[in-house]
């Protein structure tokens, strides 16, 4: 599986994570099951978002996390989704986790080509205005 899946009881404890989940929070699985998830992520938006989705009727919500880790920044994707069972009772809550850091740092790279190379064409073409202004 490509993204990370974080499953959450209604107490707050973790009670399964991928491979992948554990790697992106740089876990393993011993420590990371039956944990609370406050204590295995600190980050105040997904903490928050979680807490929002268990005060109130909110299926779900999505939003971008910044993780530093090891010195290192990881843009995270996240989604969590209520969990829910047949009969409609909330059971806890369901965190799908995409690394989108190389997205990130792609198009930080692509901004900064387009940024060099309209600064390169826009010194030269100011020349060429102004000495075809000087002509006419």
């Amino acid at each position: 599986m490509a993204d990370g899946i974080i499953v959450i009881d209604n107490d707050g404890l973790i009670i399964e994570a991928n491979e992948l989940a554990q790697q992106i929070f740089d876990y393993p699985s011993t420590e990371i099951i039956n944990q609370p998830v406050k204590k295995i992520i600190n980050n105040v938006q997904y903490i928050e978002a979680l807490e929002k989705i268990w005060d109130t009727s909110l299926p779900s919500k999505e939003m971008e996390l910044v993780i530093d880790s090891n010195q290192t920044k990881k843009y995270l994707d996240v989604k969590i989704t209520r969990a829910i069972d047949k009969k409609g009772n909330p059971i806890g809550l369901i965190s799908l986790i995409r690394d989108i850091t190389k997205q990130k740092e792609l198009d930080h790279l692509k901004n900064n080509f387009i940024r060099t190379i309209s600064h390169e064409l826009r010194t030269p073409l100011t020349s060429m205005i102004g000495f075809l202004d000087i002509l006419l």
